[in-house]
């Protein structure tokens, strides 16, 4: 997770680095960023420059799957 740079250097680093963290005590999966690489590309985002368009599904895909795939492959889904 991350937030906006608005909220100030020092707040957003402690923020990002919180989720790793717990991530790391927890022994659970952890994805850094859910728009990384393309945050900063207008054209994958809507008007209100937050939410993802349906164009950005196959990025958030590329980011998710391979912390996601490790954790579906632990169980039969047949």
């Amino acid at each position: 997770m991350q937030l906006p740079p608005n909220y100030g250097k020092k707040y957003t680093e402690d923020f990002r680095h919180i989720f790793s963290l717990v991530s790391k005590n927890n022994e659970i999966a952890f994805l850094p960023f859910l728009l990384g690489g393309f945050s900063k590309e207008s054209k994958y985002f809507q008007a209100d420059g937050f939410h993802p368009t349906a164009a950005a599904q196959e990025k958030i895909l590329v980011n998710v799957w391979p912390v996601l795939f490790p954790l579906l492959s632990k169980w039969d889904l047949k």
